[in-house]
């Protein structure tokens, strides 16, 4: 029995070693521009539940994968296309992990860059209408915001009502009614000075043929844009559509 626990005991320690080694060949392998072994060593070492929690494995995958989206070669970028996200992922892991804040100042300049080239994949995924790949982006980058020690995230416009917006937006272009709504509440309710919120939910609503929703969402939009001429112009187009001249006179009056 003794000399089982033994032999496990040195297979454990020969495991641990062996996955530390990882990080030190990822280490290696990005300071000799080998992108390929250096994401394979990032990955295993990410994996392996002696290595899994340690601050100093996902910094070093963050600097893995920043140097593969950071590459001029497309050759290199496209060793992860998805290379972007992980390195945020993995500075937001460090700091997460890093308990004593040894590698706050190493990190804290990285976090921010991964976080501007997230936020930059978001917005090419939205585009080309993959939105679960934007999603994934936007709820990275949320995890991000706590760790923007300088308010470098908001010098780059990544704040929580930012991506509140932006989630918003992809709703929409993505067709997801309830969402949309549901974001585009959340945005009202924090009196998110945009007036697309309100003028899109508009005609939103319009679409739906759901005109008391439309004033609903004119009458909110007007206490923040009270000249905005979108709302101003489809007020009076559902007045007249309605055949209420009375309401329409009071309402140009006003104007």
């Amino acid at each position: 029995m003794k000399k089982l626990i033994t032999l496990l005991l040195i297979a454990f320690s020969a495991s641990v070693y062996s996955q530390s080694l990882q990080i030190q060949n990822m280490i290696n392998y990005l300071r000799n521009k080998d992108y390929v072994k250096a994401k394979e060593s990032a990955d295993a070492a990410a994996e392996h539940e002696s290595t899994k929690t340690s601050s100093k494995m996902w910094m070093n995958r963050g600097h893995v994968y920043k140097a593969i989206y950071a590459d001029t070669s497309k050759k290199v970028r496209d060793t992860d296309l998805e290379a972007e996200e992980k390195a945020l992922d993995a500075y937001i892991n460090c700091l997460k992990y890093d308990k004593d804040n040894i590698y706050k100042d190493e990190v804290k300049g990285p976090i921010v860059m991964a976080s501007a080239a997230t936020n930059r994949k978001a917005n090419y995924y939205t585009a080309n209408k993959e939105f679960e790949k934007a999603l994934k982006c936007y709820d990275l980058l949320e995890q991000a915001l706590p760790y923007d020690f300088d308010q470098g995230m908001k010098r780059q416009n990544i704040t929580k009502e930012k991506i509140m917006y932006n989630k918003f937006d992809m709703y929409k272009y993505a067709g997801n009614k309830d969402k949309t709504k549901e974001y585009a509440n959340k945005l009202i309710e924090i009196r998110y000075k945009d007036p697309k919120v309100y003028t899109d939910m508009v005609k939103l609503s319009l679409i739906d043929r759901d005109t008391t929703a439309a004033l609903s969402y004119i009458d909110k939009g007007k206490l923040l844009f009270e000249d905005n001429m979108d709302l101003i112009a489809s007020e009076l187009d559902i007045y007249i559509a309605r055949k209420k001249t009375d309401v329409l006179k009071e309402k140009l009056s006003c104007y």
